[in-house]
C-alpha cells in the first residue's frame, strides 16, 4: 500500500513532467529512486520495491483458487495458497479431522462408542447394558424384557412329554353321561402334526364296578381298535368320584390326519352303571 507521502511525491513529479514541454516529450534518462523504495522508470510507470518483513512493497495478482487461502506473500511479492485444516481452525473440535471419522463418536456426543460394521442380522438390536455403557449389538433375552413370563424361556418351550408351552397347549376334551359305553369314540381328527403333553381325566360318578378307558390314536384307514395306545395304564371309570387321574404318556407324536379315541373294558359297568366322567388330550403344534 502506497503511503500519503509518497502519492504526494507522485502527484508533484507528474505535475512538473506536465508543465515541462521538453520533458513531457522524452523519457527519464535514468529511474528516479526515493528513500521510500518508490521508483519511477523510464517510461513514468510506478514500480513498487519488492516486500520484506519490514518494508511495504508491492505484490503480484493471484487468481482464486477453490477451497484456498493465501497464507504467504514472499520477499519476491509472490502470494502463495494452501488449503486449510482443522489446526488451521481456532474452534475446530475433535471430530473435524476425517482421522477421526475412524474413531468411534463418543456416547456423549451422540455417537455409539463402538465399530458396529460387522454386526446386526435377524432379530438383532442396538443394547446398552448399564448406564454409560458402550452400545453392542445381539438378540434380546427373557432377561431383559420388563414384563417376562413363565413361558419365555426356551426350557418353558420344551416339545417333550414333560411339557410344551403352555401358551400353545390346546385340549381336546370329551365325556360320558351314565349307562353309556364310550368305546371307539372319535375325541377329534388332528389337523397338523403335534405333540401331546399330558392327558389328564375325572371321575364324576364311578361306574360301580370295574371299568377302564384307554386313549389311542389311528390314522385314516385304520380302526380306532387298531390304534396305537399313547400312554401306559389306563383310566379308572369305577375310581374316586371328583378326582383327576393323569396318565403317563408314551407316544406324543401324532401326525396330520391322526384320529384320538377312547377304548373302554367293562361293556355291561358301563351300559349298566351309572359312571360319567371325562378325558382330556392336551398338545400343541409340532415346531
Amino acid at each position: 500500500m502506497v503511503s500519503e507521502i509518497l502519492m504526494k511525491k507522485l502527484l508533484t513529479l507528474l505535475l512538473i513532467a506536465l508543465s515541462w514541454p521538453a520533458l513531457a516529450d522524452t523519457t527519464l534518462r535514468s529511474p528516479i529512486t526515493f528513500s521510500t523504495g518508490l521508483t519511477v522508470g523510464n517510461d513514468l510507470k510506478v514500480k513498487l520495491a519488492n516486500p520484506s518483513s519490514t518494508t511495504l512493497g508491492g505484490i503480484e495478482s493471484f487468481a482464486a483458487q477453490s477451497n484456498k487461502w493465501i497464507n504467504s506473500i514472499s520477499t519476491s511479492g509472490i502470494p502463495g495458497a494452501t488449503q486449510p485444516a482443522c489446526a488451521d481452525l481456532s474452534d475446530a473440535a475433535s471430530g473435524c479431522s476425517t482421522a477421526a471419522l475412524s474413531t468411534p463418536i463418543a456416547l456423549s456426543l451422540g455417537g455409539t462408542h463402538a465399530n458396529l460394521s460387522a454386526t446386526g442380522g435377524a432379530s438383532q438390536v442396538l443394547k446398552q447394558s448399564s448406564s454409560g455403557a458402550d452400545i453392542t449389538v445381539g438378540t434380546l433375552a427373557c432377561a431383559d424384557l420388563s414384563d417376562d413370563g413363565a413361558g419365555c424361556t426356551a426350557g418353558a418351550a420344551s416339545t417333550s412329554t414333560a411339557g410344551i408351552a403352555k401358551l400353545h397347549n390346546v385340549p381336546l376334551s370329551i365325556g360320558w353321561p351314565a349307562a353309556l359305553n364310550p368305546n371307539n369314540t372319535i375325541i377329534a381328527v388332528v389337523n397338523q402334526a403335534s405333540t401331546i403333553s399330558a392327558i389328564i381325566g375325572a371321575v364324576e360318578t364311578a361306574t360301580g364296578s370295574a371299568a377302564t378307558v384307554s386313549v389311542s390314536k389311528a390314522p385314516s384307514g385304520t380302526a380306532c381298535s387298531a390304534g396305537t395306545v399313547l400312554h401306559s395304564g389306563s383310566f379308572n371309570a369305577n375310581g374316586t368320584a371328583a378326582t383327576n387321574q393323569t396318565l403317563t404318556v408314551t407316544t406324543s407324536t401324532v401326525a396330520a390326519g391322526d384320529r384320538l379315541c377312547l377304548q373302554t373294558t367293562g361293556t355291561t359297568s358301563w351300559t349298566g352303571g351309572t359312571g360319567i366322567g371325562t378325558i382330556s388330550v392336551f398338545l400343541a403344534p409340532t415346531p
